[in-house]
């Protein structure tokens, strides 16, 4: 219980989160919040307590373990693609290839899932890289676009709390990236995911990515004010 603490915080993050979020999108009826909120809720707030009470097998049946399976992982994937639309169209909304990805990802997540729960299976393993995919290349576009923002703070054109945002946002999403790889790399060993060195690992990075979460989309008044002292002292040019 102990190994899983940090698991737990993602959950509650993610599920907290993820439905302000969606709120936020009924307002606004926008995209990206639509399709973030409904990753953080479905991938990490169901998905994923879902997918650990099918592995921990609390059922009489291996039947009903696997049915659970199917529709954890099916969450699982339906957040994953809705982080890929919202990736593509926060950062790539005009390339073709992004497009693409999005669409090719949208088609193995249709075939994988009804046998997902055939644990080791071929679309099991298709199905497992691309839930993974789309926070490796959210981490990579997210520091990429970090990275403009702070040349971009130079001229006064970017604020100082919409930098950590973004910073905060890669670093999550690397923290759920590199579980994938902890993840993938047990399995191909022969590790069970609920093995204590995997749930150690699991719930190490967990913890860093509901944190970087909570403090990128609700910070406390204490992380803000930093920032707002920060634009307080920028010089008056930088301000303009």
């Amino acid at each position: 219980m102990l190994l899983g603490l940090g698991v737990l915080v993602q959950i509650v993050v993610d599920l907290w989160i993820g439905g302000r979020l969606l709120r936020l999108a009924q307002r606004t009826r926008g995209l990206p919040e639509l399709g973030f909120g409904a990753c953080l809720l479905l991938f990490g707030g169901l998905g994923i307590p879902a997918a650990a009470v099918a592995r921990l097998g609390p059922f009489a049946s291996d039947g009903a373990n696997q049915s659970l399976l199917i529709g954890a992982l099916g969450l699982e994937n339906l957040g994953s693609f809705a982080l890929f639309l919202a990736t593509w169209r926060v950062f790539r909304p005009n390339a073709k290839w992004a497009r693409s990805l999005v669409w090719i990802a949208g088609g193995v997540f249709l075939v994988a899932t009804p046998t997902s729960g055939a644990d080791g299976g071929v679309l099991y393993w298709l199905g497992c890289v691309f839930r993974g995919l789309p926070f490796f290349w959210s981490a990579l576009e997210a520091t990429r676009y970090w990275g403009l923002l702070r040349r971009r703070r130079t001229l006064g054109l970017a604020e100082p709390i919409v930098i950590e945002r973004m910073a905060l946002w890669a670093l999550s999403c690397s923290a759920c990236a590199f579980g994938f790889v902890v993840f993938i790399g047990a399995r191909l060993v022969g590790m069970e995911p609920t093995a204590a060195p995997v749930l150690l690992a699991q719930s190490s990075v967990a913890l860093l990515s509901g944190g970087a979460l909570w403090l990128g989309f609700a910070p406390p008044d204490w992380y803000r004010a930093r920032f707002e002292a920060s634009a307080a002292n920028a010089p008056v040019a930088e301000r303009a």
